[in-house]
């Protein structure tokens, strides 16, 4: 008689539980490799978003160390600086026309502030054709529709300095006539709704063009009879300029940067007669571009 055929197999159970683990490993491997792929694809977005803002910043570090002054009739460059506002004046790399013959032209770079979410960076120009700058537009808005800026450029989106407290733009000095440096710190993100990293792009830029007030001195030497020699050799000029001075007995007249009087000054050494008794003596210098500052001191004649 023939062997009986074997019978030996898997049961229908035995087949379920390995489909099932089978799926579950599947199921694993799939999981990892999505989660895998969509931190790829946040990197590579986040990646864009960083060469994006990279640009930008180059294109501001490139404006800003084309500023253009000083100038007797544009002795500051910079017209506005706060945080999140930015407005100076600059070289168009486009041409000018026959009276701006120094291609100047004007560009604000500023954060506005939208109902929610992250904000954008724009940037705008004003250009002219007259040899003088025209006053600034209003900076209402951002971008501003006032008459004067041109149509604002969407630089970046996704920024987060508004909603972090950080300021974008950060200055060496409190007044704006005594800005030499900025620094600017974007901070932005790729997609506002699916990725919270943040990346941040830095630079600072020393304004090599931008001209500085001078330093307002002088020492006081009295002769009597009512009379004091008045020494302002104390004074000095950052870019070494020649300087004019301005005396005042008993006035504080305020310093007229960019629009000063009319007369040459009375000279760096000047002869003062006064009553017997305290007054007040003011001296105010100006470089030739116009900018100036004062100096105030107490005086007592004999």
């Amino acid at each position: 008689m023939s062997p009986r055929p074997a019978q030996d197999g898997f049961a229908l159970i035995e087949l379920l539980l390995v489909m099932t683990v089978s799926l579950v490993m599947l199921s694993a491997v799939l999981l990892v490799f999505d989660g895998f792929q969509r931190r790829a694809d946040d990197n590579a977005r986040l990646n864009e978003s960083q060469a994006v803002t990279r640009q930008t910043i180059d294109q501001l570090a490139r404006d800003l160390r084309n500023l253009a002054s000083p100038t007797p009739e544009q002795p500051q460059a910079i017209d506005s600086a706060s945080a999140y506002d930015l407005v100076f004046q600059t070289v168009n790399p486009n041409g000018g026309t026959s009276s701006n013959i120094t291609n100047v032209q004007r560009v604000r770079y500023c954060l506005d502030t939208p109902t929610s979410g992250d904000s954008t960076l724009w940037a705008q120009k004003q250009t002219w054709s007259s040899a003088s700058p025209p006053a600034m537009p209003a900076l209402s808005g951002c971008p501003s529709t006032a008459n004067g800026w041109g149509a604002g450029e969407r630089l970046v989106d996704g920024v987060t300095n508004r909603a972090q407290n950080r300021p974008l733009f950060v200055y060496n000095a409190a007044i704006k006539t005594d800005i030499t440096a900025i620094a600017a710190q974007v901070y932005a993100r790729a997609n506002k709704h699916q990725e919270p990293r943040v990346g941040v792009l830095r630079t600072q830029v020393f304004l090599r063009n931008q001209n500085q007030a001078p330093t307002a001195a002088f020492t006081p030497t009295l002769t009597g009879s009512g009379h004091a020699i008045l020494n302002g050799s104390a004074s000095s000029d950052p870019e070494g300029d020649e300087l004019r001075y301005d005396w005042y007995l008993d006035q504080t007249p305020d310093c007229r940067t960019g629009t000063p009087p009319p007369a040459h000054g009375q000279g760096i050494v000047y002869d003062m007669a006064a009553p017997a008794g305290t007054h007040t003596v003011t001296l105010i210098v100006y470089d030739s571009a116009g900018l100036c500052t004062r100096r105030t001191e107490q005086v007592s004649f004999l």
